[in-house]
């Protein structure tokens, strides 16, 4: 909600805004508890039937009793050696794939102009 100006009075038509925070615990690797929060965020047209609405601002939220915890891993060498490895034989897997096509696409072509494509 940072950055964002509520201004309805510009409008011709009643504009609501609904916000809906959830907060919840997290504990990283040195024990410290840390509170994070996730917001979503709407704005929507307030329709009544032949009556004047007025426009709202909802501030919904919840506080989850789930708490997540953050731990770091690293990679084992290999893991990255296999990692290269396939970066390397998949470009040249599709580096052979295109020259076929293109040397198989040229052959025709060549036997197209000398008139022996069956």
């Amino acid at each position: 909600m940072q950055n964002r100006y509520l201004i309805a009075h510009e409008r011709k038509f009643p504009l609501n805004f609904s916000s809906f925070i959830q907060v919840y615990q997290t504990i990283n690797n040195q024990n410290f508890y840390l509170y994070q929060y996730t917001n979503a965020y709407k704005e929507y047209f307030a329709y009544g039937h032949g009556q004047r609405v007025m426009p709202v601002v909802w501030f919904r939220y919840e506080l989850t009793p789930i708490t997540i915890k953050y731990t770091e891993r690293s990679q084992p060498l290999y893991h990255f050696i296999t990692m290269v490895c396939a970066v390397i034989g998949g470009t040249f897997t599709v580096a052979g794939i295109i020259d076929s096509v293109l040397f198989s696409a040229t052959d025709m072509y060549k036997k197209f102009a000398l008139g022996k494509l069956s």
